[in-house]
């Protein structure tokens, strides 16, 4: 079916504002430790310290994490090392800062430069020595005063270790130093077979393991002898205890033990992209993605300390009116206030895209990836009347092109009261049940230019339909808009950009992406000044725009032309948010690496009952619906529906069983006086309200 073209609207461009107020308080729910990537983990007296680029964490357990409190400015993030004197805790904050803490969590800068980045610090029993860039050498008996030593070399000194009689020191070049008291240093000179990666005293010898594979001992450090690992992997870290070898192999996830050095065997950590191993106190400590660590006693036997929820990408969250529902890779999530969170459903090999509440069931559309190397992906949906059983659909709408991020980011489920709709880059989807379903005849070629629109973000309210598209053949943008349920569709120019999420005020379409545009009608568009960055998804409250993008940025905004920024102490190394959404009282932001955080917003409740009312009947509104309430519940045969103050009716009220309620959309009317007609019992009642967005 052809589209009738609409002429491009007039252009505005503008600068970001900001109000200069408080930023309002997020709550991290999942995963609970930190958003920013986990850059090293140090285990000191019975504490597991954590370094989450720049922000630091302690925790005796794995459950129960406590945020340091660390002097100002933050040291740098990049190096962290840490010992226990029994009655205080010395580490490397990064930089030339070394740090003190009796707790493990409130620290303070005892040492501050001159000089360069200090990288290692050891604690001999009588003093402590820390090594780093340009050979600096400080060593200190009580912590608070330190002395320069001159080591014999300018190069970066990147590990030092106490072996129990002799301190011994490795720099960037392989060149090995040692000394008995921190004073006077001995220069050993380069291992003569490969290049040593890290360092471990087992007692009676120093063992290294080597860039090209080998493993090297000593006795003295001169000479070494080289031993197989008896892996075909080069190494990257290796570590003997009293009873074990642990070496973690230059290639994600492959961590092997060995009783004797001689017959390995590869363990299961229950981590993905494993990036660091260190052993201390009796406690082997893996960093694998997502965050997590990895606590072993033996290296065999392995637990997660920081497990989350989930540590899926999540893709996107709504309020249902009754909970909020999220859902990313095989995972669907829900929670009846945002805080306590409980897994639905996991599968295996699928990427969830994204969810729809119909007021009957939950649908959800995703692909079925069953090869990362084909260009093709199976569309999935799945549906649940009550969120514990789910059936998997095969609609019959084939496979999707592959297109990484803008096929998952950009696929959405929206239901207009009538039907069901899957956005996919390729196309529209329809359905009346989620589970029937068949492609839309909607003609997505780009009038004038003729090159094909990727569908990006839609929104389906009432009896309006508005969809997003980007067409890269020609660098633009369009708008495409029903108003007949899908029957019909006609096309207008936008500014170019993927315009990943679209809200509705109750006045006028927000569109976000790379840039920021609106409209009051779906047709007519024109760009607006916008926070700076790319956003994934916005939201309506009821009372503001909320959207949130990448580095965990979020923003709000009353009426989508100063915005403020809601998490100014976001940075970029935070994970992405994809979607946001909103309850009468409650935010929940949702994206990448299981993220999901939450804040409280004033009640957004629109819409006033006048008139005489029934004791028994109360009518209320959460974000995009109007809820008819009653006491004592409905019977079969009551029904509703909204009628304008001429008696014109809107729509039909739909059964909402978890609300024991009614409820009609508000998105897709305008504001301003109706008429609720009530059929209860065979009796009609009739009563104003008022919806004001």
């Amino acid at each position: 079916m052809k589209l009738k073209p609409i002429l491009s609207a007039n252009f505005f461009f503008g600068a970001f504002l900001s109000f200069a107020t408080a930023a309002p308080e997020w709550t991290l729910r999942n995963p609970t430790v930190s958003l920013k990537p986990l850059t090293s983990a140090t285990w000191s007296g019975g504490k597991l310290m954590a370094n989450f680029s720049g922000d630091y964490f302690s925790t005796a357990d794995g459950k129960a994490w406590v945020k340091t409190v660390a002097p100002d400015p933050k040291p740098n993030p990049e190096f962290f090392s840490a010992v226990n004197l029994g009655d205080k805790y010395i580490a490397l904050g990064g930089g030339t800062k070394i740090l003190m803490s009796t707790d493990s969590v409130n620290w303070s800068a005892i040492r501050s430069g001159p000089g360069d980045s200090l990288r290692s610090l050891a604690w001999t029993g009588a003093q402590l020595v820390a090594v780093g860039d340009g050979g600096v050498v400080l060593t200190s008996t009580d912590a608070d005063s330190w002395t320069v030593r001159d080591p014999g070399v300018v190069t970066q000194l990147i590990d030092v270790k106490w072996t129990g009689t002799k301190l011994f020191v490795l720099d960037n070049q392989a060149t090995q130093l040692s000394s008995l008291d921190g004073i006077a240093w001995e220069i050993l000179g380069p291992t003569e077979t490969c290049t040593i990666l890290s360092l471990t005293w087992i007692g009676t010898r120093a063992v290294a393991p080597c860039n090209e594979g080998e493993i090297l001992s000593s006795v003295d450090y001169k000479p070494w002898t080289s031993h197989t690992s008896g892996l075909s992997l080069p190494l990257k870290t290796y570590i003997r205890t009293d009873s074990q070898f642990v070496a973690l192999a230059n290639a994600n996830d492959t961590l092997v033990t060995s009783p004797d050095g001689d017959d390995w065997t590869k363990r299961t950590t229950g981590l993905k992209g494993i990036s660091g191993l260190n052993w201390n106190e009796g406690h082997f400590v893996v960093i694998g993605a997502g965050n997590r660590i990895g606590i072993s006693e033996n290296g065999i036997d392995w637990s997660i300390w920081n497990e989350a929820l989930t540590h899926e990408n999540l893709n996107s969250v709504i309020w249902t009116g009754n909970e909020f529902v999220a859902v990313g890779g095989g995972d669907i999530i829900a929670s009846k206030d945002g805080a306590d969170w409980v897994k639905w459903y996991s599968g295996d090999s699928l990427e969830l895209a994204s969810v729809v509440w119909t007021g009957s069931q939950y649908i959800v559309g995703g692909i079925r990836r069953a090869n990362p190397y084909v260009a093709y992906d199976t569309a999935v949906i799945l549906t649940s009347v009550d969120g514990t059983t789910w059936k998997k659909r095969h609609p019959d709408i084939g496979l999707q092109f592959s297109t990484g991020l803008y096929r998952i980011l950009g696929m959405g489920s929206g239901y207009d009261g009538e039907r069901i709709f899957e956005i996919s880059w390729d196309g529209l989807d329809v359905s009346l049940d989620g589970i029937a379903w068949q492609k839309s005849d909607i003609d997505l070629s780009l009038l004038s230019y003729h090159h094909a629109i990727h569908l990006m973000s839609g929104l389906f309210r009432a009896n309006k339909i508005v969809l997003l598209g980007f067409s890269s053949g020609s660098i633009t943008s369009a708008a495409i808009v029903s108003t007949d349920h899908g029957k019909t569709w006609e096309q207008t120019h936008i500014p170019a950009s993927p315009y990943t999420s679209l809200a509705w005020t109750g006045k006028q379409y927000v569109g976000v992406g790379k840039t920021l545009i609106a409209s009051p009608d779906g047709i007519n568009w024109s760009e607006k000044p916008g926070p700076i960055g790319y956003l994934n998804s916005i939201a309506w409250s009821g009372t503001e725009l909320i959207a949130a993008g990448s580095g965990g940025k979020i923003f709000t905004s009353p009426n989508a032309d100063a915005w403020t920024d809601d998490r100014p102490e976001a940075s970029n190394a935070e994970s992405a948010l994809r979607t946001v959404a909103s309850s009468e009282t409650q935010y929940v932001a949702v994206g990448d690496n299981g993220t999901i955080l939450t804040r409280s917003h004033e009640p957004s409740s629109a819409v006033y009952a006048k008139g005489p009312v029934k004791a028994n009947a109360s009518v209320s509104q959460g974000p995009n619906r109007l809820v008819l309430s009653l006491t004592e519940g409905f019977q079969p045969g009551d029904h509703a529906r909204l009628l304008s103050l001429t008696g014109k009716s809107i729509g039909d009220f739909r059964f909402a069983e978890a609300q024991n309620g009614l409820y009609f959309p508000t998105n897709g009317i305008q504001h301003g006086a109706y008429l609720v007609e009530l059929f209860q019992h065979g009796k009609r009642l009739a009563f104003p309200v008022t919806v004001i967005q």
